[in-house]
């Protein structure tokens, strides 16, 4: 074998060994859409222990899965003409905050410094743990029911609206 050729096959190699999972770039959308599964991907490449990047990556996946459920957006943009021109200022600001039972942590990916992680909410499994949740009156349950029931349809169809693309 030729030098060329053993460069050729080692990039290859080591392309194909190393390659990072879909859902690390591609988010939730690298997964089926039929099925009734939301998941969150983080991030977390902060220099400390290896135990505390991997936590703040799992809250970071979860994180990204609240803001399917429920996020305030807020914008404001104001344009002003001076002597020294235009200035535009924007200001963006975006909140998310909830509870979510049954979220579980499936995956992981290290490259590096950076941990990423997959969090996922089988929609199936937040039913069951909110029928069985203590506390819950018997309205905020039929709420639950039904709302987990369309929520999924209703991202899709918004996903659909924003051009998203999901693998099949």
């Amino acid at each position: 074998m030729n030098r060329f050729s053993v460069v050729v096959f080692v990039t290859i190699f080591m392309g194909c060994a190393s390659g990072a999972p879909k859902w690390v770039k591609k988010g939730s959308s690298a997964f089926p859409a039929d099925k009734k599964i939301f998941y969150g991907v983080g991030q977390a490449d902060i220099k400390v222990s290896q135990d505390l990047r991997l936590e703040a990556a799992d809250n970071r996946a979860r994180a990204d899965l609240q803001k399917y459920f429920d996020t305030y957006t807020g914008y404001l943009m104001k344009e002003y003409e001076g002597p020294d021109g235009k200035l535009v200022e924007r200001v963006i600001k975006t909140f998310s905050a909830g509870h979510l039972s049954g979220v579980r942590i499936k995956d992981r990916y290290e490259k590096g410094d950076t941990v990423y992680s997959l969090a996922k909410l089988d929609l199936e499994e937040f039913r069951q743990i909110m029928e069985s949740a203590p506390g819950l009156s018997d309205k905020a349950r039929e709420f639950l029911r039904i709302r987990s029931k369309t929520l999924f349809e209703d991202l899709r169809k918004e996903e659909i609206q924003q051009g998203v693309k999901r693998d099949p």
